[in-house]
């Protein structure tokens, strides 16, 4: 799906501030989020894949009912954590407040595309195969992981010279996400400096987010 579709859809579904008289044909309305459907307004970004939310406006409806901006938030987590850490700080808010996000909407990655970006991330050493097979070595951390996540990576296992966790039967990327990351975190938390292996396949961007289990979880 390319960005104009994903912005015609949220348009559809979520009020847009209007638009000034002189305000230039090519400038994109705004939507104005009501908290208590900020939940909601998240989980749809998620389905649409619009992850890299840069910031929040917190505004309060006037008695003309034009939004005055009472407080504002920038997120700083890695794009993959934006969503969960924007879902803790919705909950903080009134629910008589409105809510302005700003975010990037871009189109859909083609699958050569992805392949492309994943090999050419130095830090990985990632090695994609034509057929969409990934191969990350010697990682020492879970963050190379949230990568695959992100560039719609089935995991299939992962391992050490210790233990192996394998993943193949277990349905759905964020799940299988969490299992890597608690396994990981405990290898590492038994043996400091652990080298890890992931092997993976890319997705179709089009697979679908399991039910009510759009959040990553969040690194502490």
């Amino acid at each position: 799906m390319d960005a104009a579709s994903k912005d015609r859809l949220l348009l559809q579904e979520f009020e847009a501030l209007p638009l000034r008289a002189d305000t230039p044909a090519w400038v994109e309305p705004e939507l104005i989020v009501p908290v208590p459907q900020a939940p909601a307004f998240l989980c749809r970004l998620a389905e649409l894949d619009i992850g890299l939310l840069t910031g929040v406006e917190v505004l309060e409806r006037q008695p003309d009912q034009t939004p005055l901006m009472i407080g504002q938030y920038t997120f700083t987590q890695d794009r993959t954590l934006c969503l969960s850490a924007a879902l803790d700080f919705v909950k903080r808010q009134s629910t008589d407040h409105c809510l302005l996000f700003s975010y990037h909407v871009l189109d859909d990655v083609p699958r050569g595309v992805r392949i492309n970006l994943l090999r050419n991330k130095p830090p990985y050493d990632a090695q994609v195969a034509d057929d969409g097979q990934v191969d990350l070595r010697d990682i020492t951390d879970v963050k190379p992981v949230l990568d695959l996540i992100w560039f719609h990576t089935r995991l299939l296992h992962v391992t050490t010279d210790g233990g192996a966790l394998d993943l193949t039967d277990t349905p759905g990327r964020f799940e299988q996400l969490e299992q890597a990351t608690r396994w990981i975190t405990d290898r590492q938390t038994r043996t400091p400096g652990v080298r890890f292996q992931v092997r993976g396949v890319l997705e179709p961007y089009t697979s679908p987010l399991p039910r009510k289990r759009w959040l990553l979880p969040v690194l502490r």
